[in-house]
């Protein structure tokens, strides 16, 4: 079985695609605590928007991450799906079982940011 993945995004990198100036690379734009200066970086999506072993839970008789398991099966994947929809169609004029699926893609994308998690 290979190594599980470490580099959890809390930032789906397929909701950053919608962002890329070219393929894999977006525009970071960041405050810098030391003296409040606006930092515009060039970065790969696949290096922004995470933390190292964001989804891993330890126990006393060991760990595991969720990010493979739950977080990319169970949201990412129908996250993805109903954000292409609402990124091409009109929500007004979408069925109940849609925006029950789009609201809670936007709820998960609120409830998995590191400072959320801290909190819980």
């Amino acid at each position: 079985m290979p190594n599980p993945p470490r580099n959890h995004h809390f930032v789906p990198q397929h909701f950053l695609k919608a962002w890329q100036y070219a393929p894999g690379r977006v525009f970071r734009y960041r405050r810098l605590p030391s003296n409040g200066a606006l930092e515009i970086k060039p970065v790969a999506i696949k290096h922004t928007a995470s933390i190292e072993d964001l989804y891993r839970i330890d126990f006393p008789d060991g760990g595991f991450e969720v990010e493979s398991s739950h977080i990319t099966p169970m949201i990412d994947e129908a996250g993805h799906k109903i954000i292409e929809k609402a990124r091409s169609s009109r929500v007004q004029g979408w069925n109940h079982l849609d925006r029950r699926q789009l609201a809670n893609t936007l709820t998960f994308l609120e409830a998995r940011h590191p400072d959320i998690l801290r909190k819980l």
